[in-house]
């Protein structure tokens, strides 16, 4: 960003357990929240300290911008389900809502699941995905019958909401800011 200034993040937020993929999404998340807090920087703190560099002072708000962008990225990393998965538990959750409980077969799937690019996936890819999707106890395959009847078990798609959140407003953090240097508030006008 041209002419970004260091941001400062006060708050302190919740994230999933610390595997290698989660650490570097958490990492992107932070640059985000301080991106978004850069992008609105003069309706934003600042804080100059006695050096005479200024940072940005994230707020709560930059937080929730950052988890709207940021969740269908999150999403993947924090249900430990690939985006596969996740469309074809969407799909099922939105034929199961027009109706009552639903047996789908993997015709059924393949035909509401689709690449990016709008062609189907192959049976045997959608049988793996469904198979563990099974061993995760989000669906049920009964394969006394044939065609194979897929009943879905999650009730509803992982969310990240409550996975990611802010634990700690930074209060305590905001007052060390003030004894490092003078809080400018934001511009008037903007």
């Amino acid at each position: 960003m041209d002419h970004g200034k260091p941001v400062l993040i006060p708050f302190k937020y919740s994230s999933p357990p610390e595997d290698v993929r989660s650490r570097g999404d958490k990492e992107r998340f932070s640059q985000l929240v301080a991106n978004i807090a850069n992008w609105r920087m003069l309706q934003r703190d600042r804080l100059k300290v006695n050096d005479g560099e200024e940072y940005v002072i994230a707020e709560e708000q930059n937080f929730n911008v950052a988890l709207e962008i940021a969740t269908p990225f999150l999403k993947t990393t924090l249900t430990g389900l690939d985006k596969t998965s996740l469309q074809i538990i969407d799909f099922m959750l939105a034929q199961e809502s027009k109706g009552t409980q639903y047996g789908f077969t993997i015709r059924d799937i393949q035909a509401g699941v689709r690449k990016e690019e709008g062609s189907p996936f192959s049976e045997r890819y959608l049988r793996e995905k469904l198979e563990l999707l099974e061993q995760d106890n989000k669906v049920s395959i009964n394969k006394d019958t044939k065609p194979y009847k897929i009943t879905l078990l999650a009730k509803q798609q992982p969310s990240v909401s409550g996975l990611v959140k802010i634990v700690d407003r930074g209060e305590s953090v905001l007052d060390e800011y003030e004894n490092m240097g003078e809080v400018i508030g934001p511009l008037e006008g903007d």
